[in-house]
């Protein structure tokens, strides 16, 4: 039953990523409105417009050189830098969001005016995506806990290896299995990574508003965008992780679910020739699978890939949050009254 456990995980996380990626969808159409700014504030609105999405491209350059970068380091071995790459790229997406999340304010001239509205991490987002990273990193934290606990020593003494019993006496080995050996780095980026996003949206929330009162709704436009943003890069990241770890431990047990051996009556066949090459035709040979280990890895093989395809849905996301709309109102001419 413990080999069951996984692939029961891997589903309830399929379900939970699929519901609220169908959520962030509806939610992206339905924000698709334009703000209309005033002409005074047109200057102000492009340059901080173009300041903050030049930021979330900045962020999405680093991200993706820091994994190619991780991903080819010469650490650990059996792909470790592959397996912490997507997580540390994310990270440094979001701590180049940290460092700077919104440009720098003109100087203010004449009257100043401040915003005493609280503001806290989850001002700029709905609630609901605010969970998404939250309850993926508990699930991902139970699956590999899973797998590791399932997860056997290969000769090197590393957690790595499923054994799977398919008959009496007849073991299979799979690896590589997302044992512990996987598994405890995939934490510890995931940890890093979820308290980049906290900081992340902190410092988007906290940041000094614009003097400007007219300025204001199109600041909540941008830190929403940003919010938006920071909530699909790391939630993506932890989905793909989801994903990956329940299509590699499907895979390693549904292949080692698997078995064939000669038949009785071949192998009697050359005992009795003293032929002892085994070289049978295919009929000669009978495959067999065991249930429900089979099942459930064939199972858990397409969960992790649908899994994988939130994750990507989540990165376009992400991309598409870089587009703010805004619009300059056209100015009114004075009522003209015949005297």
């Amino acid at each position: 039953m413990a080999l069951l456990l996984p692939s029961l995980i891997a589903l309830l996380a399929t379900a939970f990523s699929a519901a609220v990626s169908i959520r962030a969808l509806k939610s992206v159409r339905s924000r698709g409105r334009t703000i209309v700014v005033l002409v005074a504030a047109e200057a102000e609105t492009r340059r901080a417009v173009r300041g903050a999405q030049g930021r979330m491209l900045l962020a999405l350059v680093l991200g993706l050189v820091a994994a190619i970068a991780v991903a080819n380091l010469w650490i650990g071995a059996f792909g470790i830098p592959l397996t912490i790459a997507p997580g540390v790229g994310a990270a440094i997406a979001l701590v180049s969001i940290v460092a700077s999340p919104l440009p720098r304010r003109q100087a203010p001239s004449g009257i100043r005016r401040a915003d005493l509205t609280a503001r806290e991490a989850t001002t700029f987002g709905p609630r609901w995506a605010f969970v998404l990273p939250v309850v993926a990193a508990v699930l991902l934290v139970a699956l590999v806990v899973a797998t590791g606990a399932t997860a056997e020593l290969d000769s090197r003494g590393l957690a790595r290896v499923l054994y799977t019993v398919v008959q009496p006496g007849q073991t299979n080995a799979g690896s590589p299995y997302p044992g512990w050996y996987y598994g405890a780095p995939i934490l510890i980026v995931t940890g890093i990574l979820v308290g980049c996003t906290f900081l992340a949206l902190r410092r988007v929330a906290a940041a000094p508003r614009n003097s400007a009162i007219d300025f204001w709704a199109m600041d909540d436009a941008v830190r929403s965008a940003l919010t938006r943003f920071v909530m699909f890069i790391s939630s993506g990241t932890i989905v793909l992780y989801l994903g990956a770890v329940a299509l590699q431990s499907g895979s390693i047990l549904r292949s080692g679910a698997q078995w064939s051996h000669i038949k009785q009556s071949v192998l009697d066949a050359h005992l009795r020739a003293g032929d002892m090459s085994f070289v049978t035709r295919a009929k000669d040979v009978v495959h067999g699978v065991v249930q429900p280990q089979y099942t459930t890895g064939a199972i858990e093989t397409v969960v992790g890939l649908l899994l994988i395809g939130v994750a990507l849905t989540l990165a376009i996301l992400a991309i598409a949050s870089i587009r703010i709309r805004w619009s300059v109102s056209a100015p009114s001419e004075p009522e003209k009254v015949d005297a």
